[in-house]
């Protein structure tokens, strides 16, 4: 690996760089989520459940088909097999990064 892939790796990266071909961005943001059996339900930020007082008004069901994006993540393979959407159980309204 050291003598085949790093010195194309090595390459690459200074045509890219050198040529212009990739400026590095980053966008993020708060997003209203909800985990369920699973999966992590995003919201888009304009509903209005940016703060305490405005989440959870509305029953999981009622939203769930409101989801811009769903994440569905593996179960640990020993006890208690949780998931990273355990963690933001479907009565919760949390703030993701």
């Amino acid at each position: 690996m050291r003598l085949q892939v790093y010195p194309i790796y090595e390459r690459l990266k200074r045509e890219f760089i050198d040529g212009g071909l990739l400026e590095p961005t980053i966008i993020y943001g708060y997003y209203p989520c909800r985990g369920y059996d699973g999966k992590l339900y995003i919201f888009d930020e304009s509903r209005g459940w940016n703060v305490d007082e405005n989440a959870n008004r509305e029953s999981f069901n009622e939203v769930r088909d409101s989801a811009v994006s769903i994440f569905e993540f593996p179960r640990q393979r020993r006890s208690q097999f949780r998931a990273v959407s355990d963690f933001l159980d479907m009565i919760e309204m949390m703030l993701w990064l």
